[in-house]
């Protein structure tokens, strides 16, 4: 072994990258050649000398790469070669286990020396402890790259993004910084999924029907990227999009602990709702749905049984009308049709029938004698009772800038009763300070005009009612901002609950429902509430002047101007309310 004699080296040249593409790499293979050629010419290493030339796209995280193995270690074990050339020491080893065959091979004098653009590491104990730290080096970076990556993947799960590409219809936002891109709607590509899903919800399109509507009709292509995409969607691509929950603001993710797939909540703006994804599960036959296990309903744990005071529950049930047999059956958890053998999925002009109902839980008696009434009708219901407190929008204005100019004197006495109320508060500060001096003398005379006890008590006394005073005293400066807020909120909930109870969110339907009201109780089908104050009062007010009552759903916000109207007069009681 001749150590720091270059002459005699049988030397392998090694390039590799990992298969992530050229755009990613530390040095592209031509890179590396143009580097390894640079270094030969400097230390004089003659082509004689080059036994093989070897190129790999393969990654060194983990060991088993067949040309690192195969051309560069077997060579070496035959005593072909004795010698490595490379760009740098982590092209050879990023895990422990090709390190140890690296090391092993200098301890057993068949690897003279391995060759780097930094150094040459000769068979010696220092160059071989630096090639092995080296190799741990470039291991520890890649362990530190996975760890750095789950956790910017756990922080965009956190914020409700879905981490990688988005699906089509949506887009990346790259106009951010990493780590805090959103998912964006692609303006051309949203509409056209959109009326996907609108042409399968009809029930009349078969999966492959419809990828031929789309492809030709709608011309949606796959997303195109440097190497490919801009392609017609295949069918598996179309049931993807079909059975993805994220076009409903949900994504399903890997939980790298239990390695079971999470549903999450997204940020991003859903394209259809879940009751729509819901009802294409249904059309496609999916007899597991990735969805939430708990089903959110609006009314539940709201409203009482009528007749055993029991909790009201919610039942959804799923059915499917067969296009073939005509006949109507439960569809979840089944494949095909029960009376016809008709698959679900391929069945032509299926009808999918959804229905919500709310019921006793007969909890407290099991034989309540009380039925179901579907959603629609408990709804209708729950609306009529909002129709009698529902007031037009420009009354709404109109009577909000009354109140503000109410304010405004309301403002005045409660400023004069508050000078007067730190008048008081400044005499009480006087006498705290004449007793404090008092106590103070006193206590050097030997408490001859008084006994210590009392003072004491009556100092405690004049510090409790000025901290009463400066209680008092704040108070009245909220209660003109509280007495507007709330004013506001009323009249708010009055103008807008019905299209809250229509449009809204399961929430708002539940807030605009428990604000109506207490004593929510269903009996024979019918929803009663008792309606709380102040709402009896605008309700008497409507029934005084109905021309106050307003439309279904709400005008867009006019210019506020106050105005006289005939019910003004009708209605004095209100402003103090």
């Amino acid at each position: 072994m001749d150590n720091g004699n270059l002459k005699s080296l049988v030397i392998i040249r090694y390039r590799r990258k990992s298969t992530e593409g050229d755009e990613r790499q530390i040095a592209s293979l031509a890179d590396q050649a143009s580097a390894l050629n640079d270094i030969e010419r400097h230390l004089n290493i003659t082509e004689t000398q080059i036994l093989d030339d070897v190129e790999e796209s393969k990654s060194a995280k983990l060991p088993g790469r067949f040309g690192f193995n195969k051309q560069v270690i077997d060579p070496i074990e035959q005593g072909k070669a004795n010698a490595i050339i490379c760009w740098h020491a982590d092209r050879l080893s990023r895990n422990a286990m090709d390190t140890a065959v690296l090391v092993n091979l200098m301890d057993t004098g068949k690897l003279h020396a391995v060759i780097t653009n930094q150094q040459i590491f000769w068979n010696k104990p220092m160059d071989k402890f630096m090639l092995a730290l080296m190799c741990g080096q470039a291991k520890l970076e890649n362990d530190n790259k996975g760890i750095n990556v789950k956790r910017g993947l756990n922080g965009k799960i956190r914020k409700g993004w879905r981490p990688g590409v988005a699906p089509i219809g949506y887009l990346n936002n790259k106009t951010k910084e990493k780590g805090e891109r959103d998912i964006v709607i692609d303006q051309e590509k949203f509409p056209q999924v959109r009326k996907l899903f609108d042409f399968f919800l009809t029930g009349n399109y078969s999966v492959r029907k419809l990828r031929e509507v789309v492809n030709t009709d709608f011309g949606i292509r796959t997303r195109k990227t440097r190497k490919e995409g801009g392609k017609p969607l295949s069918i598996s691509h179309v049931y993807h999009i079909l059975g993805d929950p994220f076009y409903y603001g949900s994504y399903s993710w890997r939980n790298a602990e239990t390695g079971c797939y999470d549903l999450h909540k997204g940020n991003h703006t859903p394209m259809i709702t879940e009751e729509e994804y819901r009802t294409v599960q249904a059309i496609l036959g999916h007899t597991e749905r990735p969805q939430p296990k708990k089903r959110m309903f609006a009314y539940t744990g709201l409203i009482r049984c009528g007749e055993c005071r029991s909790f009201v529950t919610a039942e959804e049930k799923w059915q499917l009308i067969c296009g073939v047999c005509k006949r109507k059956f439960a569809s979840e958890y089944r494949e095909c049709c029960p009376f016809c053998d008709t698959s679900i999925e391929k069945m032509p002009h299926k009808k999918v029938l959804h229905y919500v109902y709310y019921h006793c839980t007969k909890k407290r008696m099991a034989h309540c004698s009380q039925r179901a009434v579907r959603l629609e009708s408990l709804e209708a219901q729950i609306d009529d009772k909002l129709r009698r407190v529902a007031i037009k929008e420009k009354y709404m204005y109109w009577a909000l800038d009354v109140l503000k100019e109410q304010m405004k004197e309301d403002r005045t006495i409660w400023k004069q009763a508050g000078t007067s109320i730190g008048r008081e508060e400044s005499k009480l500060k006087e006498q705290l300070t004449e007793l404090n001096w008092f106590i103070i003398k006193q206590e050097n005379d030997g408490w001859t005009l008084m006994k210590k006890e009392d003072a004491l008590q009556q100092r405690d006394q004049l510090e409790a009612d000025i901290k009463d005073s400066e209680e008092k005293r704040k108070e009245q400066g909220k209660k003109v901002e509280q007495c507007l807020i709330a004013s506001t909120d009323l009249f708010d909930y009055a103008q807008h609950a019905r299209f809250w109870l229509q449009e809204g969110t399961v929430e708002q339907k539940r807030n605009v429902t428990k604000a109506l009201g207490s004593n929510l109780t269903l009996k024979d089908r019918r929803f009663n509430a008792d309606l709380e104050y102040p709402l009896p009062e605008i309700a008497h007010m409507l029934e005084i002047a109905p021309e106050m009552s307003q439309e279904f759903e709400p005008t867009k916000k006019q210019e506020k101007k106050t105005f006289s109207t005939s019910f003004r007069e009708k209605i004095p009681s209100l402003l103090p309310g």
